[in-house]
């Protein structure tokens, strides 16, 4: 992701194979030869929803996890 963005800035981004610089818009890198799939806008939307939601679940099950210990720890008494 966050070469995708560095892409958008200057116009280059890496090659997902070999690592090098490659312009934002190619479609076959020049020094490994492969060719490269972009990335459509609807594609890098749903991943930044899906990050969300992740850290959302995450939070949740942390929160979860602290209520049961204390909840747990405060019925033995503790």
């Amino acid at each position: 992701m966050l070469n995708l963005l560095r892409a958008t800035r200057s116009g280059l981004r890496s090659c997902p194979i070999c690592g090098e610089e490659i312009l934002a818009e190619a479609v076959k890198c020049k020094h490994c030869g492969e060719f490269i799939e972009q990335v459509s806008l609807d594609e890098k939307e749903a991943c930044w929803f899906c990050r969300i939601v992740l850290g959302l679940v995450v939070v949740i099950l942390i929160l979860g996890v602290l209520g049961f210990v204390f909840q747990v720890n405060y019925l033995a008494g503790g």
